[in-house]
C-alpha cells in the first residue's frame, strides 16, 4: 500500500500566503505532488501559467482554480525561492512577507515579459584614453542584459572581494549569488560574447584573448579592469586629466562653449576622483573652475563673481550647482546664438549681397515689377536694399560694380529700382509680352529675393 502523501507545514504556509483557500491549496499540493519548497523551486517560471491551466481542465474531485491574482502570486513565490536557492540561503517562509511577496510578483512580471537586450554596437568603441568612461558605459549595458537568474548580467562584474558595506538589497544580492551551476555557466558564456564582441580589434583585446577558450566572461573582464585600474594605466589616465584642466579656458561662446568646458573638466575630476590620494575636494573643484573663466562680457563677469558667495552646503553638488548657476547667465547673455543654433538658420547680412554676386541666380519678379521668366525689373520691394538709406543702397550697387571691375559711373544713370541693370520699358509692354529666354534655363517669378536677374545683370 502506497505511503499517505504529507507535504511539509512550510509549503502550506506559503501557498496560504499567496491567498489559496485551503481546498484549492491542498489539491494544487497534491496535485503536482509539492512536498516542500525545495521541490517547488525546481519548477520553470513559466510552467506556473501551464499549471494553473491543467488543473483547471481536471476532474471535479481534484480540480483547482487559481486566479489571476494568486498566480501572480505563485510567480512572485518561485522566484523568491529560486533567489534563495542562488544565494545558499535557507527557504524560511516567515520571511516571505506581503511586502516580500509584491516586490517579487512585480519582478515575475518583467521577468516573463519578452524584453530585448541592447546591442553592443550601442557603445562607443573602447578607448584606453578613456577608460572610465568604457567601463561605465559596459557596466550599464550588462545590468540592461538579461540573464538566466532572471536579473541582469551585473553580477558577473562583480569584484573579488566583497565591500565592507553594501549600498542596499540589490547589493548585497550581488555578492550573494553564487558562481556555479548551469545558470551561472549560461550567463558567463552570454557575458564572454559581449565583451568579444566590444573589445575585438581594440587595445583591450590583448588582455581578454586567452579567456575565449573557455568563453569566460567574468574571467575576461576581471582581467581587464585589473589592468586598466592598475597603478600604470591609471597613472596615464591621472595624468592626462591635469593636462586637459591646465589647457581648459572659458571666454565666450564663439571661442569656445562654456557646456564643452565645463563637460571636459568635469570628466578629468571624475578620473582624478577614483585616486584618493588626488582627488579634488568640492570647494577645489569650484575653484578651479573659477580660474577658468576669464569672460569678456561684464554679465558673465558678474555671474563669475556671484559664484563665489553660494552656500557650500550641500557640498557634494556644490560644483554643479556653481555650473548651473553661470550656465543661467551664459544662455541669457547668448540667447540668440542659442536661438539659432537650435532653428539652424541665420540672418542674413549685407555683405552676403556682394558675395551672391559670384553666383549665377535665376530669373523672376521677385517682389517688385520683374517680367515674367528672369527680365523683369524687380524692385526688390521689402528686401534687404531697399531697406537701405540712399546713401547704403549706392555704396552697394558701386560695389557690385567695381567687383565686375567697372567705374561706380559707368554707364547710364539708373535709379535704385533698376539695380539690376534693365532699362526702363513700357510696363504694358512688361505685363502683356511674355519674355524669350536665350538660356532657357532661368524661370521667373518663382524665387521672390532674386530681384528677376542676378546681381551682374546677367541672366540666369
Amino acid at each position: 500500500m502506497a505511503a499517505a502523501f504529507e507535504p511539509n507545514a512550510d509549503i502550506v504556509a506559503a501557498f496560504t500566503a499567496c491567498g489559496l483557500d485551503d481546498v484549492t491549496r491542498d489539491r494544487l499540493i497534491r496535485n503536482e505532488k509539492f512536498i516542500s519548497l525545495d521541490f517547488f523551486a525546481d519548477v520553470r517560471l513559466r510552467d506556473i501559467q501551464m499549471m494553473v491551466d491543467s488543473n483547471r481542465k481536471r476532474s471535479s474531485q481534484t480540480r483547482c482554480d487559481v486566479t489571476i491574482v494568486q498566480k501572480n502570486r505563485l510567480e512572485g513565490l518561485l522566484l523568491w525561492c529560486k533567489d534563495r536557492v542562488d544565494r545558499e540561503l535557507p527557504l524560511d517562509v516567515t520571511l516571505f512577507t506581503p511586502a516580500v511577496m509584491r516586490t517579487m510578483s512585480h519582478q515575475a512580471e518583467k521577468a516573463t515579459t519578452p524584453v530585448s537586450d541592447p546591442a553592443v554596437t550601442d557603445l562607443r568603441k573602447f578607448d584606453p584614453s578613456d577608460y572610465d568612461t568604457c567601463e561605465e558605459a559596459f557596466r550599464n549595458l550588462a545590468a540592461r542584459t538579461s540573464g538566466h537568474r532572471h536579473m541582469s548580467l551585473s553580477y558577473l562584474l562583480r569584484d573579488r572581494t566583497p565591500p565592507e558595506t553594501f549600498r542596499d538589497d540589490s547589493h548585497r544580492r550581488i555578492y550573494e549569488l553564487t558562481l556555479e551551476g548551469q545558470p551561472y555557466d549560461y550567463d558567463n558564456l552570454k557575458l564572454w560574447g559581449l565583451l568579444k564582441a566590444w573589445l575585438v580589434d581594440t587595445a583591450g583585446w590583448t588582455w581578454i584573448e586567452k579567456y575565449g577558450n573557455t568563453n569566460n566572461g567574468r574571467g575576461a573582464w576581471l582581467a581587464l579592469v585589473e589592468h586598466y585600474n592598475g597603478d600604470g594605466e591609471r597613472n596615464k589616465r591621472v595624468q592626462l586629466a591635469k593636462a586637459s584642466i591646465e589647457t581648459l579656458h572659458y571666454k565666450n561662446e564663439h571661442v569656445y562653449s562654456f557646456e564643452k568646458m565645463v563637460s571636459k573638466l568635469k570628466a578629468a575630476f571624475t578620473i582624478l576622483d577614483k585616486d584618493p590620494n588626488r582627488r579634488y575636494t568640492p570647494q577645489a573643484q569650484v575653484d578651479h573652475l573659477l580660474d577658468k573663466l576669464n569672460p569678456d562680457n561684464m554679465e558673465l563677469i558678474a555671474a563669475k563673481n556671484t559664484i563665489r558667495t553660494l552656500p557650500l552646503a550641500p557640498l557634494d553638488t556644490y560644483f554643479e550647482r556653481a555650473c548651473a548657476q553661470f550656465s543661467s547667465v551664459v544662455t541669457s547673455v547668448y540667447k540668440s546664438k542659442f536661438s539659432n543654433d537650435n532653428s539652424g538658420s541665420r540672418k542674413r547680412r549685407i555683405s552676403e549681397v556682394s558675395r551672391r554676386s559670384d553666383t549665377k541666380s535665376r530669373g523672376g519678379r521677385g517682389r517688385g515689377r520683374g517680367r515674367g521668366r528672369g527680365r523683369g525689373r524687380g524692385n526688390n520691394k521689402g528686401g534687404v536694399i531697399a531697406k537701405l538709406d540712399k546713401s547704403g543702397q549706392y555704396y552697394v550697387h558701386s560695389e557690385r560694380k567695381r567687383l565686375n571691375g567697372k567705374s561706380p559711373n559707368d554707364g547710364d544713370r539708373r535709379n535704385v529700382s533698376s539695380a539690376n541693370g534693365v532699362k526702363e520699358e513700357d510696363d504694358s509692354h512688361e505685363a502683356d509680352t511674355p519674355a524669350s529666354d536665350s538660356g532657357g534655363n532661368s524661370r521667373g517669378g518663382r524665387n521672390g529675393s532674386r530681384f528677376g536677374r542676378n546681381a551682374e545683370g546677367k541672366r540666369g
